[in-house]
């Protein structure tokens, strides 16, 4: 539990976004928060879960200019290009669903 604990709180230093969720709530209902206390024993704190939408935006940007320029002209990087970013996809869903 510490370690959970530890792995949240380095990654908000890290510049991940954190939910926290009031323990006495009965369903949880999870709220951004982007200045936690740290009060463990009233709020459970997570990431944010990150949706394939945001994702797909996140592989976007890192797509380079040329790579973009070969695929709007249907260069031979496309293939690779597409295979590349429906295993991110698949991925990205698998994490969303565990």
């Amino acid at each position: 539990m510490a370690e959970e604990k530890a792995e949240v709180m380095f990654g908000f230093a890290a510049g991940k976004n954190i939910q926290a969720a009031a323990r006495f709530k009965t369903p949880e209902f999870w709220e951004d928060n982007s200045n936690p206390t740290w009060d463990w024993v009233t709020y459970n704190y997570r990431f944010k879960p990150r949706n394939i939408k945001a994702l797909a935006s996140e592989y976007v940007r890192g797509v380079s200019a040329w790579e973009l320029g070969s695929l709007s002209q249907g260069g031979p990087q496309i293939q690779g290009s597409l295979h590349t970013a429906y295993l991110a996809g698949a991925k990205a869903q698998r994490e969303l669903d565990e």
